[in-house]
């Protein structure tokens, strides 16, 4: 029999039972910690083998070198032109043939159609270069290089890889481009702001085609070699070379049809060269300035319905012309265009069928 004592208060458990109950709250303990450390661990190193390939849920952790002040993009946006972007890696780099190191160099290149089209520049590139490159997209899903060609007008690297259904951009309209303008630089894993900056037209020291691209706007400092420039709605408006000029992304946009034909460019142009001129026209009422693209070699002569050595061209398709804008406004122009042209103190509109290049 057991004896109780009245001044203390009722037993509520065996002693035995009280140390096991601590025992198992203790054990359950350790175990949550023991998880959650190798949850820990095994987050850290998947993040060290594949650092730039999990999607981005929001990119306001994402490095933006702007000022406070500026304009920003919308992170929404932001996203999804990254979506649209790949990089190019040398299979050799890779790490058990599975994984690439964050030394391992990559090509940023910007998919333009949905059947895997996609376009990138590097000024390092020569003819089998290519033979290890493999396309690493958002996901950090691999695909092959179907084929790959430089169009020689542009400096554009095209690089067609196998598959198809993928996001691709949309290109920027260039009237929008001016001075001062704000883009933004996009990569894998930052974004930074830019404005726009114009050299002044260069003085011509010798002819040049009439349809010849001059890029004349840059960046205030240089990026490096082959960045993807966008505007606020996220359209591309052109990748950049070392010294930070803008490789226009209209060129790419001019070819656009040619490519998914074709697989490869196709410039309809006019045949002339010269270079951009300014004067005086005197008639015995007046003097006027007169401005335009003064043609010093052509295929054909003065008449009627050509364009021949003398004449200045100041208008295309009924638009004024300048040095920075006469290139797109003839490879824009339709196959019969209509270019207005000074003769002396009059003008003739004549119309002009284009011709396949030859470069």
């Amino acid at each position: 029999m057991r004896k109780t004592f009245p001044h203390l208060p009722p037993k509520t458990c065996e002693i035995l039972a009280h140390r096991t109950y601590r025992s198992v709250w203790g054990l359950l303990f350790l175990t949550a910690i023991a998880g959650l450390a190798s949850v820990a661990v095994t987050l850290s190193t998947l993040v060290w083998l594949v650092p730039g390939f999990f999607p981005e849920q929001l990119t306001l952790n994402t490095a933006n070198e702007a000022n406070e002040k500026s304009p920003e993009i919308d992170p929404a946006v932001l996203n999804e032109a990254k979506k649209k972007l790949w990089y190019i890696y040398d299979k050799r780099q890779k790490l058990d043939g599975q994984f690439y190191p964050d030394s391992a160099a990559a090509l940023s290149a910007t998919m333009f159609s949905s059947d895997g089209w996609a376009v990138f520049y590097d000024e390092d590139y020569f003819v089998g270069k290519e033979r290890y490159w493999e396309g690493i997209d958002y996901q950090g899903t691999s695909y092959k290089v179907e084929k790959i060609f430089v169009d020689k007008v542009s400096g554009f690297i095209y690089v067609k890889f196998d598959g198809g259904g993928f996001p691709f951009i949309i290109f920027a309209d260039w009237d929008k481009v001016t001075e001062n303008s704000v883009l933004w630089e996009i990569s894998r894993d930052r974004y930074k702001r830019h404005l726009v900056k114009k050299d002044s037209a260069p003085v011509a020291k010798k002819d040049y085609k009439i349809w010849q691209p001059h890029f004349l706007f840059k960046v205030a400092e240089a990026m490096g070699n082959g960045n993807v420039l966008i505007n606020e709605k996220g359209e591309l408006v052109a990748l950049t070379d070392d010294a930070g000029y803008l490789l226009y992304g209209w060129l790419i946009d001019n070819q656009y049809a040619a490519i998914l034909r074709d697989g490869g460019v196709d410039y309809r142009v006019a045949p002339w060269s010269g270079y951009m001129a300014h004067g005086f026209v005197k008639t015995d009422d007046y003097t006027r300035k007169a401005g335009g693209f003064l043609v010093t070699n052509s295929p054909t002569r003065v008449s009627s319905s050509t364009v021949g050595v003398g004449d200045l061209i100041t208008k295309v398709q009924g638009a004024p012309v300048s040095f920075d804008n006469i290139s797109r406004q003839i490879l824009f122009a339709p196959d019969d265009f209509v270019v207005t042209v000074l003769r002396g103190t009059e003008e003739y509109e004549i119309i002009i069928k284009k011709t396949a290049s030859k470069f």
